[in-house]
């Protein structure tokens, strides 16, 4: 046998170790349940007792009324006869809340099955779907208490059978078990079992993230130092590029339930559009027109005044004060394509469709523009780049379709795709190539949008300086350069004039994008530039932390906390994006102690702000402060102008993860053997991939890139929970239980 075959061989065992590895997991780790019950006796209750509820007529018997347990619940409890029979469905116009007593010989209760059923719903509007579920809660009497005390409350739904089996660990033996019941009308418990046994069963969606994990373990022990170019490097991006769209598409799918998928907002505004005017409604309610402070949400509800709810209010008309561009680029065309509205779940599909792709695109450009000939190896590679594409704020995008996601979604978008092509045409405008300009030039163009959606995203146009640095030397004659150099800032001009048009004929300012003219909860017009706020804002969107639990959903949502003096918006936190963005950890590292110029490739040198000259190490490390800085800023305005919410999180963190990108790809440069004097260990051996960094002393290479690949690993990890986690006002548990019933069985251990 050659050698060809025996790497060959050898790959193909390595694979089926892989894959029997995720096997075993999924069949012991995901299966915990079943192997835990294996040795159950089950029992099925008969005869149980309808506390309450409305109860129906059994097939051997009719219900009969009972008395003999009101001295333990009776008079004390709901005050209800209580009946026995042999059927216990329960029933009700609009919610169903009932309660079974079960009395049994006192028994070692480990479990308890509840089977749940709901009518035929296939002709509701609903499509069936929505509300099949209930909430079980279990109290019982055991040894160690005399009353019954309550121990478990779950969310169920039998489109998930799993879901349906409650773990009970009481004191002791267990005499009388009481089942409560709250659900959609008629919802019916058709079968009931103790200590039951829970079936195997073998999921395709859990297998493969045990694979997943699998994968990352062995790519994090082994650190894989190969590094692939052209096709081959192709072919390992698209399946992980397909994979992440399709996982993300799966979760904004579940999301199609949800109370604001039909456009409205951006639906009106191109309606508006089309009829050839700028507001979506003109007011109709006098009374509204008649109050001093129209933006006082309490005046308005003591006057019986009527506001539409997130718009803006400006004298007598309401305009969307989210920004303009989503609506031109996506529901005006749709509009007069099919004369129908968009959907919010449409337009954030294709938006996952674009920032993935978008976000390889962005980094590939960053290491080809600096770090050509000393790029990370391929597994590190694909760690980091996928971890960079959720942890932007893609993940929080795809968490609820509204309207503020797909305003924010698109700046996000249209930022990647327009620094993608910045960093991608620069090097060949530093090579005097005068074609790329367009390519810089729609760039710009993109960037200059993203302003239209979100103004926050206007920052990332100060990137320009370090992006093009030094590139337009090779063009001769001063008016070469400078030529290009506006050619580069041009799409800025019409979008912004069109912009500040748009803004002075709605609220007579050009500057003025009409938020705080916001019909909400609070009044914006009056809440001013407070700077006091910037501790609570820096504190919530960098560094604070939310409580983590040892089961699903693992992150749990807080309120703010806080002693400011005054009113300032927040919603639900989870964390800031130190801790929910690990990656970011890289960025506390110092910068490695390498000389003034960085390893050939980057050996030209760059000017900044073009005329002031800095070595190729001095412009990365610039660059990597000013998207610090920038990030900075960002928080500091929405914090500001807006207030602390996650969302909000998405119009920084892609600074955020480009400097601590680039602070990544420095590190791993400076190891390299040309890596200006080599750096000599204690024993006087060469150091050829060490990394000195300051005070850390000498790192070793693949401890270095196990560091990356871990934090990378956590970071997608943390997106995943971000996507579990209850911080919205309304979230999986009541907008799609039978989602959250499967999210808790992939990734719970149930």
């Amino acid at each position: 046998m050659d050698m060809k075959k025996r790497e060959n061989l050898k790959k193909w065992k390595y694979g089926l170790l892989l894959l029997l590895a995720a096997a075993l997991m999924e069949v012991l780790i995901g299966n915990f349940a079943f192997w835990k019950t294996l040795g159950y006796r089950q029992t099925e209750v008969k005869d149980p007792y309808i506390l309450s509820g409305t109860g129906e007529e059994g097939n051997d018997a009719a219900l009969t009324q009972d008395t003999s347990f009101r001295k333990d619940f009776g008079d004390s409890g709901m005050g209800l006869p209580y009946q026995y029979g042999t059927a216990f469905a329960l029933s009700a116009d609009e919610k169903a809340e009932g309660q079974l007593l079960i009395l049994t010989e006192p028994v070692k209760l480990r479990n308890i099955y509840v089977e749940t059923s709901f009518p035929d719903r296939e002709n509701d509007a609903d499509g069936g779907t929505g509300e099949e579920y209930a909430t079980l809660s279990v109290s019982v009497i055991d040894e160690g208490r005399a009353h019954l005390f309550p121990m478990t409350e779950k969310l169920v739904t039998p489109a998930v059978p799993r879901s349906q089996y409650l773990s009970l660990e009481p004191f002791g033996r267990v005499s009388q078990i009481a089942v409560s019941v709250h659900g959609p009308a008629g919802v019916s418990v058709s079968r009931i079992m103790l200590n039951a046994n829970v079936p195997f069963h073998f999921s395709p969606v859990r297998f493969l993230l045990y694979l997943c994990i699998v994968l990352t373990i062995c790519a994090v022990v082994m650190v894989p130092r190969k590094t692939l170019t052209g096709r081959k490097a192709f072919l390992v991006y698209l399946p992980a590029v397909m994979l992440l769209i399709l996982v993300l598409a799966g979760f904004l799918y579940e999301a199609r339930l949800q109370p604001d998928t039909t456009g409205k907002g951006y639906a009106d505004l191109a309606e508006a559009f089309l009829s050839h005017r700028l507001y979506v409604e003109k007011n109709e309610d006098p009374v509204l027109e008649s109050l001093p402070n129209p933006y006082d949400e309490r005046l308005r509800e003591s006057a019986g005044a009527f506001g539409e709810w997130d718009t803006a209010y400006y004298r007598g008309y309401y305009y969307i004060y989210f920004g303009v561009v989503p609506a031109v680029l996506f529901f005006v065309p749709y509009r007069m394509i099919t004369g129908s509205s968009l959907s919010y779940y449409a337009v954030e599909l294709l938006l996952v469709v674009l920032i993935i792709p978008g976000c390889f695109t962005l980094l590939y450009a960053l290491e080809k523009r600096f770090f050509d000939r000393k790029r990370l190896p391929e597994a590190a590679r694909l760690l980091l780049y996928c971890a960079f594409s959720l942890g932007i704020g893609t993940v929080i995008m795809i968490k609820r379709t509204q309207i503020y996601y797909v305003a924010i979604g698109t700046g996000l978008a249209l930022t990647v795709w327009g620094l993608a092509l910045w960093l991608h045409s620069a090097p060949r405008l530093q090579d005097g190539d005068r074609h790329s300009i367009a390519e810089a030039m729609a760039g710009s163009f993109l960037l200059a949008l993203a302003v239209g959606c979100r103004p926050q995203f206007a920052l990332a146009g100060f990137l320009v300086f370090p992006v093009f640095s030094g590139v337009f030397t090779n063009f001769p004659g001063r008016g070469g350069q400078w030529g290009r150099r506006f050619l580069l800032i041009f799409p800025y001009i019409p979008v912004a004039a069109v912009l500040m048009w748009y803004n002075n004929a709605r609220f007579g300012s050009p500057f003025d994008f009409g938020a705080n003219y916001n019909m909400t909860s609070y009044d914006m017009t009056h809440m001013g530039v407070h700077l006091s706020r910037l501790w609570d804002g820096f504190w919530n969107y960098l560094l604070s932390w939310s409580p983590m639990m040892p089961h699903f959903p693992y992150l749990v949502g807080t309120d703010l906390n806080t002693v400011y003096p005054g009113f300032m918006f927040a919603e639900t936190q989870i964390g800031g994006i130190f801790f929910l963005v690990p990656l970011l950890w890289i960025l506390f590292l110092p910068f490695p102690h390498t000389g003034k110029d960085l390893p050939a490739g980057m050996k030209e040198r760059f000017g900044l702000l073009w005329r002031l000259h800095f070595s190729d190490a001095q412009v990365l490390r610039l660059m990597t402060g000013l998207c610090v800085l920038l990030g900075m800023v960002a928080v500091a305005a929405d914090t500001i102008l807006c207030g602390i919410c996650t969302r909000y999180q998405m119009d920084f963190r892609i600074f955020f993860l480009m400097a601590a990108v680039l602070k990544i790809l420095i590190l791993y440069t400076a190891a390299q053997p040309d890596a200006g004097e080599r750096i000599q260990k204690d024993s006087g051996e060469p150091a050829n991939g060490f990394i000195e960094s300051g005070s850390l002393g000498v790192i070793r290479m693949s401890a270095f890139l196990r560091i990356v690949m871990i934090l990378s690993a956590l970071t997608i990890l943390m997106s995943i929970l971000t996507l579990c986690a209850g911080y919205e006002t309304q979230d999986y548990q009541s907008i799609n239980p039978t989602f959250y019933c499967s999210l808790r069985y992939w990734i719970g251990l149930q």
